[in-house]
C-alpha cells in the first residue's frame, strides 16, 4: 500500500458534501458513527491494543484531516504520526455493566469531531466482566462508512488472531485513498484537483 504520509489529496465527492453539510453546523455529531464488537471469553488486552493500533496504521482513511486553502479548495492529509489513546474502561463495580457500557457509549457519540484535526476516530475497551469486553469504535463519516468499519473490524480480528496464535501479522488487503480516488475519477470521467496541478 502506498505512504500518503503528510501528501495532499483531494476529498471524494462523498467527502466533500459531508465537509460543507458538517459546516454548516460544525458541533453537530450527526456524522459521527459508532458500532462496538462484543467480545465474550477470555481477551488480551495488550495484543488487542497491537490489533487495534495495527489496522488503524493500514487504514489510510482514518488517518486524515483535513486542510483548506484560501481559495477554498479542500484537501484531505494522512497524519501517520498522529498520538492516539486507548483507553481501558473497567465497568465490572457498577449495578449493571451492560446499561452502564451502553450510557457511555451513547454519550460518546454526542461528542462532535473536528475534520482539521487528526485523529478523527476513537477506540475504547470496555470491561463489562472478566470474560465479557466491548471494543467500541467512533469515526466521522467522512472517513469511514460502513463498509470502511466492516473492514478495519476484520482487520482488527484478522492481526489478533494471527498474534494470539503466536504467527506474524498477514498482510493488510486494505487499499489507498489513491485507489478510491482513482476509481472515482474512473467511475465519475471527471479529473480531480490532483489530476488538473
Amino acid at each position: 500500500m502506498p505512504e500518503n504520509c503528510n501528501r495532499r489529496l483531494p476529498l471524494t465527492a462523498a467527502q466533500t458534501g459531508m465537509w460543507f453539510a458538517q459546516q454548516l453546523d460544525p458541533q453537530n455529531p450527526i456524522y459521527k458513527c459508532g458500532e462496538y464488537i462484543d467480545i465474550q471469553g477470555a481477551v488480551d488486552l495488550a495484543v488487542v491494543e497491537v490489533a487495534v493500533r495495527q489496522a488503524v496504521a493500514d487504514t489510510e482513511a482514518l488517518l486524515v484531516r483535513v486542510e483548506v486553502d484560501d481559495d477554498g479548495t479542500l484537501w484531505q492529509v494522512v497524519d501517520r504520526e498522529v498520538e492516539w489513546p486507548l483507553p481501558v474502561l473497567d465497568l465490572r463495580d457498577t449495578v449493571n455493566p451492560w446499561a452502564q457500557a451502553q450510557e457511555w457509549m451513547r454519550a460518546e457519540l454526542s461528542q462532535p469531531i473536528d475534520l482539521r484535526h487528526a485523529p478523527v476516530f476513537s477506540f475504547t475497551v470496555l470491561q463489562l466482566a472478566t470474560d465479557r469486553f466491548l471494543l467500541h469504535i467512533s469515526a466521522h463519516h467522512l472517513a469511514l462508512d460502513g463498509v470502511g468499519f466492516s473492514l478495519v473490524v476484520q482487520r482488527i480480528a484478522e492481526v489478533y488472531t494471527a498474534l494470539e496464535a503466536g504467527r506474524e501479522c498477514p498482510p493488510s488487503n486494505l487499499g489507498s485513498l489513491d485507489l478510491l480516488l482513482a476509481d472515482e475519477a474512473q467511475t465519475s470521467g471527471c479529473a480531480t484537483n490532483a489530476e488538473r496541478s
